[in-house]
């Protein structure tokens, strides 16, 4: 696997004021390649993230464990 692309960064310079004659007068954004490493990763991440942390896996939602909360809560109250 080449991880050359993975290494690079892309700086943007923003304006800050509308003629902007020194460094100064921008702001520096970073655009580093986060979508090409998490594709890398995704075939691997179900293996690594627990089951409770389901909001960063795909298909599965984090709204299920709000509703197996709410069942727990549920059943402790019925004893």
């Amino acid at each position: 696997m080449d991880f050359d692309p993975l290494n690079v960064t892309n700086i943007l310079l923003i304006q800050k004021i509308p003629y902007p004659t020194n460094l100064a007068s921008c702001r520096p954004i970073s655009l580093c390649n986060v979508n090409m490493i998490v594709n890398h990763f995704k075939d691997v991440l179900d293996a690594c993230i627990d089951k409770p942390q389901s909001a960063f896996v795909l298909g599965r939602l984090i709204s299920n464990n709000v509703l197996l909360a709410y069942e727990i809560l549920h059943t402790f109250r019925k004893k």
